[in-house]
């Protein structure tokens, strides 16, 4: 029995690989592009971007206070909130300052950090009288040079790896491998290998001459570059592994990586705060974060290592499995559907959730209202949805049995009796407790503003039910939906999402529509908020319906 992965063949494998595709001119050139891109970024220092104040010191400025006669005296402290009596004269009143003073008997301050000149006013306050600062921020850690190392090392990647499966399949070579004496798992663990070592080479010469340089000091980041490139490879082979179109092959990993890698390095940042292992471990995201050296201890470089190789084991499995199937096509709509739903999923946050950040910025004013921005966000997957399907000439509205209607109307009734989404496994932090109540109030839209329910449903169904499912699954169709409804509680989500996809896989998008439409109107009609277990409990039970309706196949007929 032939072994299923020996390293020798691997190796092998690699040196076709990169004999193949990087010998000659060929080879030159893409040399040539990565020093020209890379070193410039591990060399080059931005110039300081901090303003300084002026100096009164300073030659020009001393001239000028004494051309006048006068003294320039320095402003003083801003702060909002009410001046204790005893610093009187000493602080000015400005709504916009960032320092609150939020009690007087002792005085209290909000504020990120206390200003020296602020610091010093308050020390002239009487013996008895104390300070207490309240810090609302974590310190904010930003993202190094190593980050723009990164994403351009694994950017250089997207025609190579387009060759090495769409155009092996294009050049019918891969029939040839495949008959060879290696089993697929090797073809697959040596092309990975291949340009894996070879963007890592890359990233690690632009790095040691960032830290040689000392644009950027030696740490964690370092294995993170790897890690990210090599998660980055698999992922990208298997988006490619039923491609057989070159140019596409080259666009597919452009289009979905950026966003994939986007989303996740975003939830790794979110569960940071509850598991900083956990959020390491995150596929793409915990990589690309240690890559940027925003994770800087040795244990996320141990987690993120360990996500990283079950995440390339597990993607190479499933992209060496999917070698012999022919549906080519279906391929690329699977992955175009993936990156499109992860575009208008970003839209969706952007719309929904974006109008909050006022209220953390103190501008609570300036928030508009849930019902605009649902309907800006419905109207933005609309969008999404109506190229999809223009551009294959497929639409979601043909001829709707009785019996799919039933079947909407079942689930609706009993996601209805869960009353409307309010459930709560884990609990967000104080500053995303408004972006949270937003995103989940798109599950069930308030009927007051009927326009704004109506294209925030018809999107809903429209994209995450119909392109997504008929292109990717109703899986991905029910991931998408939840990151977009609960992106830091999604078990709270699960349930209902995966109701309303097996719905639709089954019974048409009218139907998960139908079901939606009805959970809103109860929602409108029944009580506020129902308790935690009974409300799961109900979507168990229409989770439990939708999946008898998909065994069934009792809903109306697909087309193809």
């Amino acid at each position: 029995m032939r072994a299923f992965l020996r390293p020798s063949r691997v190796l092998a494998v690699a040196h076709y690989e990169m004999r193949s595709h990087m010998a000659g001119r060929q080879g030159l050139r893409f040399a040539a592009l990565a020093l020209l891109l890379l070193l410039p970024v591990g060399l080059l220092r931005l110039p300081s971007t901090i303003v300084r104040s002026a100096d009164n010191n300073a030659p020009g400025a001393a001239g000028n206070a004494s051309d006048s006669g006068a003294t320039i005296a320095p402003p003083l402290p801003s702060v909002r909130g009410i001046v204790p009596q005893a610093l009187a004269g000493k602080l000015l009143l400005d709504d916009r300052s960032k320092v609150e003073i939020v009690e007087q008997s002792p005085v209290r301050l909000r504020a990120g950090s206390v200003p020296d000149d602020l610091r010093a006013v308050l020390e002239t306050l009487p013996e008895p009288a104390r300070v207490e600062v309240r810090r609302l921020h974590p310190p904010l850690r930003l993202p190094g040079r190593s980050l723009l190392i990164a994403i351009l090392a694994v950017s250089l990647l997207s025609g190579p790896l387009a060759e090495a499966l769409p155009g092996e399949r294009s050049r019918r070579t891969l029939e040839v491998l495949l008959s060879a004496g290696i089993s697929r798992a090797e073809l697959i663990g040596g092309k990975w290998l291949a340009w894996t070592l070879s963007a890592t080479l890359s990233a690690w010469l632009a790095a040691a001459a960032s830290c040689l340089n000392a644009v950027q000091a030696p740490g964690w980041w370092i294995v993170g570059l790897p890690l990210f490139i090599a998660s980055a490879v698999a992922f990208c082979l298997w988006l490619l592994r039923l491609a057989d179109d070159v140019v596409g092959g080259a666009a597919a990993p452009m289009r979905v990586l950026p966003v994939v890698a986007l989303v996740l390095a975003a939830a790794s940042r979110g569960l940071e705060q509850f598991s900083p292992a956990l959020a390491a471990m995150v596929p793409l995201g915990g990589p690309l974060l240690l890559a940027a050296g925003i994770f800087v201890t040795a244990s996320a470089a141990a987690a993120a290592t360990a996500g990283t190789v079950l995440f390339v084991v597990a993607m190479l499995a499933l992209t060496a499995r999917d070698l012999d199937r022919f549906d080519v096509v279906s391929g690329v709509k699977r992955s175009g559907a993936l990156g499109l739903g992860a575009v208008a999923l970003l839209l969706w946050w952007l719309a929904v959730a974006g109008p909050a950040v006022w209220s953390l910025a103190g501008n609570a004013n300036a928030v508009s209202p849930v019902s605009s921005s649902l309907l800006a966000a419905g109207l933005a997957l609309l969008g999404c949805a109506l190229i999809a399907c223009a551009r294959e000439g497929v639409w979601p509205w043909p001829a709707m049995p009785r019996r799919a209607v039933l079947n909407g109307l079942l689930v609706g009734a009993l996601l209805g009796a869960a009353g409307p989404f309010s459930l709560r496994f884990v609990t967000a932090p104080a500053w995303a407790e408004t972006m949270v109540s937003r995103l989940a109030a798109a599950a069930t839209p308030s009927l007051a503003a009927p326009a704004a329910a109506l294209a925030c449903l018809l999107g809903q169904a429209w994209l995450f039910r119909f392109v997504v499912v008929k292109r990717a699954g109703w899986i991905g169709g029910a991931l998408l939906w939840t990151l977009a409804i609960a992106p830091l509680d999604p078990l709270a989500a699960i349930p209902a999402a995966l109701a309303l996809g097996l719905l639709a896989s089954g019974s048409g998008v009218q139907a998960a529509l139908i079901a939606q439409a009805v959970w809103t109107a109860a929602a409108a009609l029944g009580p506020a908020k129902v308790a935690t277990l009974p409300a799961f409990a109900f979507q168990m039970l229409a989770l439990a319906a939708a999946l008898t309706v998909m065994t069934s196949k009792a809903g109306a007929p697909r087309r193809k």
